[in-house]
């Protein structure tokens, strides 16, 4: 018979039977949504500032990486739902006490706010760009003409996904750093 000698109890299965707190979906939505609002917030604000020219690729490029970094976090959540038909109601009921009911509607109005804003400087990146239908170059216009109230849009929603986020990751306090 081989005798083990546990000096801290770690080992112990009864100490912790599951080291992992969420499933793979969560930490991959909070990482995306913390990186898409620190894009989005860093951008809004070098144009706010009116420092635009400055850091061309902070304001114009790296913003490309949020709508895609949003969409593939909110793709995570819908994996992890149980009751994945029912996420709509989320959206027809809004309810001020409720955690994931600020967290849909934020993520509703930033990842709007993203493609908006990337559909402004999609020219960046496709120099020809030209938009095939006339209702899509009558809101290119619209958008250009409020892209102030865009980026404060832009700034605010960032600042509270990024808090979100950093909320949703401080949650679960039953293993403390």
């Amino acid at each position: 018979m081989k005798e083990e000698l546990i000096i801290s109890g770690r080992e112990n299965m009864l100490v912790d039977p599951q080291l992992h707190i969420w499933h793979w979906p969560i930490p991959l939505y909070l990482f995306l949504g913390g990186l898409a609002a620190g894009v989005l917030f860093f951008a809004a604000l070098y144009y706010l500032l009116g420092k635009e020219e400055v850091y061309r690729t902070a304001v114009r490029k790296a913003p490309f990486i949020a709508p895609f970094a949003l969409v593939i976090g909110l793709a995570c959540l819908f994996i992890d739902l149980n009751h994945k038909a029912y996420f709509w109601q989320l959206y027809t009921t809004i309810r001020l006490e409720s955690p994931m009911s600020w967290g849909a509607w934020t993520l509703l109005v930033i990842t709007v706010s993203a493609f908006v804003w990337c559909a402004l400087h999609i020219r960046e990146f496709f120099p020809k760009w030209d938009w095939k239908y006339e209702w899509l170059k009558d809101l290119e216009i619209f958008f250009n003409r409020y892209k102030k109230q865009l980026a404060w849009v832009m700034l605010i929603f960032a600042i509270i996904t990024g808090v979100y986020t950093g909320i949703l990751l401080s949650a679960f306090n039953a293993r403390p750093l």
